[in-house]
């Protein structure tokens, strides 16, 4: 059996024609997968019905979104208080951190408003270990609210920031965005980690609270952080799905000469 690699860094079968993601087998030919979603049981969402398509392929959106597994996006960001050119911005930097940190295939959709109540209610009540609702608000008000005195807050599966934090101190969008996603990125680590003392930590207590922390594009996870986050989030065997380094063109005539 002969196999290639294709623009999402998915082996395609010669045989077949089909292209593996891990989970499931895709069509390029029809524009679908060969199988129903695995998650359908635990992950539809009456609220979604671009969701109910099981065999659709990144909601029928391939211009914006890549599946890296055959599985469902892991992680729901509403944006109700940025510009969606910044909130984008910032959730690419979220996402970066923690592929940065080891996570395998972190991957995102951007959602305009708020969330519904439903959408709420199901992230509150069932909460899936590789998914995680975000909200990025212009205020501290929302349902939940976050708490007085905080920029951001999780409550497990879901988290929020409240954008005035960064938005009252700069006009510059690269460092709102940056502060958004230091924020963003704190909040939903929550879910595995706990605060720490270090400036440069991404889990610092004092946080939103320092204006040097929010615009450092430097914050890391340290290694015992990033295992634990690769423990919570990475399933057995699974590796990221990219293509192999292409080999070195072929050296000319000229080049050996003048050797």
């Amino acid at each position: 059996m002969v196999t290639t690699w294709r623009e999402t860094g998915k082996e395609r079968d010669s045989e077949t024609g089909l292209d593996y993601f891990g989970a499931r087998y895709f069509s390029g030919a029809q524009g679908r997968f060969r199988s129903p979603d695995p998650t359908f049981m635990t992950r539809q969402r009456i609220s979604d019905p671009q969701q109910w398509n099981l065999y659709a392929y990144t909601r029928n959106n391939p211009l914006k979104y890549v599946d890296p597994d055959g599985r469902e996006l892991k992680f729901a960001i509403y944006n109700s208080g940025l510009p969606t050119n910044v909130a984008t911005r910032a959730a690419d930097t979220m996402a970066m951190k923690f592929r940065q940190a080891g996570v395998k295939n972190v991957t995102y959709e951007l959602r305009s408003g708020s969330p519904s109540f439903l959408e709420t209610a199901r992230y509150q009540l069932l909460p899936t270990p590789h998914s995680h609702m975000f909200e990025m608000r212009p205020s501290r008000a929302g349902e939940p609210a976050i708490r007085a005195g905080e920029g951001g807050h999780n409550w497990g599966g879901q988290s929020a920031v409240d954008t005035s934090v960064v938005t009252t101190k700069t006009k510059d969008e690269g460092q709102i965005a940056t502060g958004v996603a230091n924020m963003g990125t704190h909040e939903v680590a929550h879910d595995v980690l706990g605060h720490v003392d270090s400036p440069t930590n991404i889990m610092n207590s004092t946080g939103a609270a320092d204006p040097n922390w929010l615009a450092n594009p430097n914050l890391t996870f340290t290694p015992a952080q990033a295992q634990a986050l690769q423990q919570k989030y990475n399933r057995s065997g699974e590796v990221d799905r990219t293509p192999p380094s292409p080999p070195p063109p072929p050296k000319k005539k000229e080049d050996e000469e003048r050797r």
